[in-house]
């Protein structure tokens, strides 16, 4: 259901979305149907439902990758010129929010579990993606909504 759902942008999507997947080999025939009901019981949540039509300027990014640069503090090579000082290392992560929707001025982030529900976990990831966006000028002042859906027990968590 999650790789599915990576491939939909509107309700609309969702027959082409499981097509799709079993002509790829990822589901069996025989599946489809269920794999398709599954995925319009998600969409269908009162919670997100709205964010699976499409809305003039509604901006749609499903796995978009963002990268965002750590700065790491390292203990100096040990010589006469650098002890008791640090270095700073720059490296990068690459965060995958499953879903991200940009209406005018507010960015909505869904992020989708499969799994049990874990949820002070799922929280601290949803908040990284937030921090992410936030990073970048053009949505620093962006008020942002964060939603995690359970998609095996439809149940949807605000953050």
């Amino acid at each position: 259901v999650h790789y599915a759902l990576e491939r939909v942008k509107h309700k609309t999507d969702v027959a082409r979305a499981v097509q799709k997947l079993v002509n790829e080999g990822y589901i069996p025939e025989e599946e489809k149907e269920e794999i398709e009901v599954k995925m319009h019981q998600i969409i269908a949540l009162p919670e997100i439902t709205d964010f699976y039509e499409p809305k003039a300027g509604r901006q749609i990014f499903n796995e978009k990758e963002l990268v965002v640069k750590l700065q790491v503090k390292t203990p100096a090579m040990a010589n006469v010129s650098s002890v008791g000082t640090q270095t700073t290392a720059t490296s990068e992560k690459v965060l995958r929010p499953d879903r991200i929707i940009i209406d005018n001025e507010l960015i909505t982030i869904i992020e989708y579990k499969t799994g049990i529900e874990k949820l002070e976990e799922h929280k601290r990831q949803v908040n990284e993606y937030a921090q992410a966006l936030l990073a970048i000028d053009t949505f620093k002042d962006f008020p942002i909504q964060k939603l995690i859906v359970y998609t095996e027990d439809l149940k949807v968590e605000r953050v």
